[in-house]
Order: structure tokens, then C-alpha cells, then sequence
């Protein structure tokens, strides 16, 4: 009895699902050279605000992690740039995973023009340590539209065992909704 009961549910979803295509497609069918000229004009002019966006960014910086030395060069790069990751180290304490984490942000610099990339030596941002709490380094912020959204205070977040992936800060910082999209998961996953 429950079986055929289950069976019909699985019956009457299948046809909701069948009905719901079969309406898109005559919709698509439905449509004229006319729409489809409205739609590629759309497009066209989405890419055209992409790629003005894209030189915009470029112009302010992104597309690299950049040593930047003074507090002042930091509330610059927040106020012009929407989205700034910002790694806070201790140059005069360098170590293994510091560097390592250095060359995974350099990577996702690269694929991820939205956010702006930095590296600042917390012993020169005395002011920004203490009003961000960082105390552990290397820390991570996150800052979007002006505010600190969220700090990742050493690498646990990164890494359990000491060994990271640049995909796997990717997918963290898409978790955080700090990152647009996934272009480094995405690029592995093609190859």
C-alpha cells in the first residue's frame, strides 16, 4: 500500500517536472528573430559593462597581491576598492606557511579582479591590528564596502595538516560570499 502510494508521488513529480520543460521549450519555440536581437543586444551590453569594470579594476591595483607599508595606503585601497583582502604577517618572523599562504593569495589575486589584494607587515600597522583583533599571524581580513567581514586568524580555516590548495581558500572565500565566483576550481576542473 505505501509503495504504490510512493510510486504515484514519484509519478506526479515526474509529470509536474515534465510539464514545467515542455512549457520552456514552447516558450523558447514561441520566440521571433526579434527577441532574439533584444537578447544578444542585452548581452552585448552586459559584456560591455564587464569589461569596463574589469579595466576598472585593473586601474586600481587588482589582479596582484600588493606589499603596501603604511596604514594610510590601506584605508586608500578600502575606500576605492568594494571588496580588500588584506594579509597581515610579521616580516621580521618570516616562515614556511606565511609564504605558502602568500603564493595561493598571489594565484587567486590573479583570477579574481572584484577584490584587491594586499599584504601589510603588522609591525607598521600597529592602529589596524589593534582595532581589528588581530592576533595571530599570519590573519586573513576580509573587508567589503568598508567594513571588516570577517578575519581568519592563522591558517586553521586553510588547513588542518599544514598543507593548503589554492582551490580550497577559493571555495572559503566563496563561502564568505567575499569571491564572485570560481575560476580556480572551475580551471582545474576542465583540464
Amino acid at each position: 500500500m505505501e509503495k504504490m502510494a510512493v510510486e504515484r508521488a514519484v509519478l506526479g513529480a515526474a509529470r509536474a517536472m515534465e510539464q514545467q520543460v515542455d512549457a520552456q521549450i514552447e516558450a523558447l519555440d514561441a520566440l521571433k528573430d526579434d527577441d532574439y536581437d533584444a537578447l544578444r543586444r542585452r548581452r552585448v551590453e552586459q559584456m560591455k559593462r564587464d569589461a569596463e569594470k574589469r579595466k576598472q579594476w585593473v586601474a586600481q591595483g587588482h589582479g596582484s597581491l600588493q606589499t603596501i607599508d603604511t596604514e594610510m595606503q590601506f584605508f586608500d585601497a578600502v575606500e576605492k576598492s568594494e571588496r580588500v583582502c588584506a594579509v597581515f604577517y610579521r616580516k621580521a618572523s618570516p616562515n614556511r606557511f606565511t609564504d605558502e599562504l602568500i603564493q595561493h593569495l598571489t594565484r587567486i589575486a590573479a583570477q579574481h579582479l572584484e577584490a584587491k589584494f594586499v599584504l601589510l607587515d603588522a609591525e607598521h600597522c600597529e592602529f589596524l591590528v589593534d582595532t581589528m583583533k588581530i592576533w595571530m599571524m599570519p590573519s586573513v581580513a576580509l573587508v567589503r564596502n568598508r567594513k571588516s567581514e570577517y578575519i581568519f586568524a592563522g591558517l586553521s580555516e586553510f588547513t588542518a595538516d599544514g598543507k593548503m590548495s589554492t582551490e580550497f581558500i577559493e571555495e572559503i572565500m566563496l563561502e564568505k560570499k567575499f569571491l564572485l565566483n570560481s575560476c580556480i576550481s572551475d580551471k582545474e576542473n576542465t583540464r
